[in-house]
């Protein structure tokens, strides 16, 4: 379980979010939906700590993240951004590979079990052809598969995924979906991700963070309607 205890999230010091008292359970996936700037991005890089909070606490299964070594926190939270990787000569399945290292130890050195989580993370995502591939050679649809590839790889009870099928064609989104219902489902994982896509976030999660800041409204997806939804977010 995933729980923010009066967390600030912001840039130097400045709160774009406050006073965040909200839960992501185990096996749940809960998508994020706002206006742009509100703060989606800022929130999920926080958690993954990609940015230090303004204040407050972030918590897995009742223990203090900021408590956590950088090796810890990575065998605990997988990140996926929307940047592209700045790797030109970087093969596909090397950069799934990345997602193994904090299981690998300083060396580095990928053994059997890590194998075969990359070639699963490959095979999930249907990028399996692509093992040999330059990264820099792949569309940006292509790209966000292979970075939820090496997510999938690296194996976290947490997944952070900030606009994971911006990049995507239909199919590609709901292959995304499923992928990762299965995974909280079936893995007991908890998933955020960020989304413009409001079908989406209510077909797909089971719980919504509807931000209207410096608040979020907690949602059950199965209650939430559209008025709802243009209530919070004044449209």
């Amino acid at each position: 379980m995933l729980e923010l205890r009066n967390l600030s999230a912001g840039y130097r010091g400045k709160a774009l979010l406050s006073g965040l008292d909200i839960t992501a359970g185990r096996g749940e996936m809960t998508a994020l939906i706002g206006r742009n700037g509100c703060g989606k991005s800022t929130l999920i890089r926080t958690i993954s700590g990609v940015l230090e909070a303004v204040s407050g606490e972030i918590f897995h299964d009742g223990i203090p993240v900021s408590g956590k070594s950088r090796l810890e926190r990575a065998r605990t939270m997988s990140y996926v951004g929307t940047g592209r990787p700045r790797a030109p000569y970087l093969k596909c399945r090397e950069a799934v590979a990345m997602g193994r290292a904090p299981w690998t130890g300083w060396t580095g050195h990928l053994g059997e079990e890590d194998r075969k989580m990359v070639d699963k993370a490959l095979l999930l995502t249907g990028m399996q052809g692509y093992s040999e591939r330059d990264m820099d050679g792949l569309s940006d649809g292509e790209c966000q598969k292979i970075m939820i590839a090496r997510a999938l790889a690296q194996d976290t009870p947490v997944m952070l995924l900030d606009e994971p099928t911006a990049f995507l064609d239909v199919p590609g989104k709901h292959q995304t979906m499923s992928i990762l219902r299965r995974l909280a489902t079936g893995e007991g994982k908890t998933i955020l991700f960020s989304t413009h896509d409001v079908e989406l976030a209510m077909s797909a999660a089971d719980r919504v963070w509807i931000f209207n800041p410096p608040h979020i409204v907690d949602m059950d997806s199965g209650n939430l309607a559209w008025q709802e939804i243009r209530r919070v977010l004044r449209f």
